[in-house]
């Protein structure tokens, strides 16, 4: 029976979907909170190295503090380049997105899972699909360890949609897929936005803090407290964080696939077969994967 709900939970998801994401968001979380340690250290040696002194008790001291600074510094980035996190975010986040894309087109019976399909062949050609994304990263392997065998990886909810006729199907997968993915995609773009708005406020604040700093040694060539290092370092690392977090290519690469989504979701009316609802997941499947193909790339290509 057709139920009237129309999200589609992560446990209804398959397993490989469920470990990847969670290896994936792991894996970002800490290579972000890596990579801003070492912004954050760096500075703090820097306005260190900035700090005149008189005594050789507080000259000991800066001299201890900036060392322990920069030296906890290299072992994060140490740790940041052995451990590969940003391999296994992307990477994860790259099976996730896939396996789902796959899901939607087995419960929508869209190619290569056919309605025209026996369905012991359609399990088939769907594990053996899910083996070969697995395949493609090995490497993920160990990131995914012990979380692979926890729940099936095809959920009830998935072959109960599959049996829906293909009325029900079209307005699940539109508002459970297109509609929600649509509004992620809305708001992700927003908040990139806002976020480059401020990063680039902080960059040109600390850009204008340089100049007021050097300007002031001009009229004052002997004061003990020198900024300009300390603001130019504080520029820099708002640049090298708005490199990783890549807001304004994020912002742009949302919004147009959120449109573009748009204009695939208003061709629904006009489905009355199932080939035609074929046709349709596999429009919007494609617009779906070229922006994770885009952010996978990005990646790979800093």
């Amino acid at each position: 029976m057709v139920d009237s709900i129309q999200i589609l939970p992560e446990e209804d998801l398959p397993a490989l979907h469920n470990a990847a994401n969670a290896a994936s968001l792991r894996a970002g979380k800490s290579y972000l909170f890596l990579f801003g340690s070492v912004l954050i250290l760096t500075m703090i040696g820097a306005f260190l190295s900035a700090v005149s002194v008189t005594t050789s008790e507080n000259k000991s001291l800066k001299a201890l503090l900036t060392g322990i600074a920069f030296f906890v510094g290299f072992i994060l980035t140490s740790t940041l380049r052995a451990k590969k996190h940003e391999r296994e975010w992307y990477g994860g986040r790259a099976i996730a997105e896939s396996v789902k894309t796959l899901t939607w087109r087995f419960m929508c019976r869209a190619e290569p899972y056919s309605g025209e399909l026996a369905p012991k062949a359609v399990d088939e050609a769907f594990l053996s699909s899910l083996n070969d994304i697995l395949s493609q990263r090995k490497s993920l392997f160990a990131a995914l360890n012990g979380e692979l065998g926890n729940g099936p990886q095809i959920t009830n909810r998935m072959r109960e949609v599959r049996s829906w006729d293909t009325e029900h199907r079209r307005e699940f997968y539109v508002n459970a897929r297109i509609e929600n993915q649509r509004g992620w995609y809305s708001d992700k773009a927003k908040a990139n936005r806002r976020k480059e708005d401020i990063w680039f406020a902080v960059i040109m604040i600390a850009q204008v803090g340089a100049a007021v700093s050097a300007l002031l040694l001009v009229y004052s060539p002997d004061s003990r407290l020198n900024l300009t290092g300390s603001f130019s370092m504080i520029a820099t690392a708002a640049l090298a964080w708005l490199q990783v977090k890549r807001h304004q290519e994020l912002a742009q690469s949302y919004n147009v696939t959120a449109q573009e989504l748009g204009l695939i979701a208003a061709k629904a009316g006009h489905i009355a077969k199932d080939d035609q609802l074929s046709a349709f997941v596999a429009d919007a499947e494609n617009a779906i994967s070229r922006e994770h193909t885009l952010w996978i790339a990005r990646r790979d290509n800093p």
